[in-house]
């Protein structure tokens, strides 16, 4: 970054926009961007100071959103120890090439969708907290969807035998990685009906929609979700949307 170029980028405008984005938050400075493409791999940008630009406006924050706190989790790897970054520009985390995005960039983009998101809030796979708009919990299923549907490309194994089972996959796939702390109230290895507890977090519905792919993947079915606010927390329960007969 420091030469004002993106290697190996991704969808040009997409890279543009976070670079924009994280220089302006790190120089607390408004820039106006031109960028050139001289490579098909390259994205170069220029930066000119503008004054006239007014500061972005601040966004109301998510009924699901708080402060992210630091993990007390002392027996876990740090983050930054995890990454490796490449002689070609990107970082891996276990030879998987990764992209770091801030969280607070994230719940500005998703509060820039809010008024274009299509109404879901009656679909009967998810219950949101009566005080939540319908329009919040629009747009909370939409992203839940489309974890899912990313989660849906990898072919992973995921099975759930248990309680023990939940803890592995919080730690590999939430917590090692900085998404934030998942707490297991209660497993049914029958019904599979599992209650959980996530703090309130701007990534929260990116944890929800993962955690409820790993549900789907491991048992085969298509989840119903409940959703309860308790002070800094959400309480998340998953269940089965249709019936089944538990086999005795």
């Amino acid at each position: 970054m420091s030469k004002k170029e993106i290697v190996n980028g991704a969808h040009p405008l997409f890279s543009v926009g976070l670079a924009s984005y994280a220089l302006e938050v790190f120089h607390q400075t408004r820039y106006k961007f031109r960028w050139n493409e001289p490579t098909p791999r390259v994205v170069q940008l220029l930066l000119e100071n503008n004054t006239q630009l007014p500061p972005p406006r601040p966004i109301r924050s998510f009924p699901w959103s708080d402060k992210i706190e630091p993990t007390l989790e002392s027996n876990m790897i740090p983050f930054s120890n995890q990454l490796i970054s490449k002689e070609s520009g990107h970082i891996e985390i276990d030879g998987e090439r990764y992209m770091l995005l801030p969280a607070s960039l994230l719940e500005r983009f998703v509060s820039s969708c809010l008024p274009h998101a299509p109404d879901m809030s009656q679909n009967n796979w998810i219950e949101c907290p009566s005080l939540w708009s319908s329009s919040e919990c629009s747009i909370l299923a939409l992203i839940i969807t489309s974890i899912g549907e990313l989660f849906s490309l990898s072919e992973r194994s995921v099975y759930i035998t248990g309680p023990e089972s939940w803890d592995a996959y919080f730690r590999v796939y939430l917590l090692d990685q900085g998404w934030g702390h998942v707490t297991l109230v209660s497993y049914d290895v029958q019904s599979y009906d599992t209650i959980l507890q996530i703090p309130r977090s701007p990534l929260a519905p990116f944890s929800i929609g993962l955690i409820t792919s790993i549900w789907e993947r491991a048992h085969g079915r298509k989840f119903k979700l409940i959703i309860g606010q308790e002070d800094e927390l959400l309480q998340v329960s998953i269940s089965s949307l249709l019936e089944y007969k538990v086999q005795v």
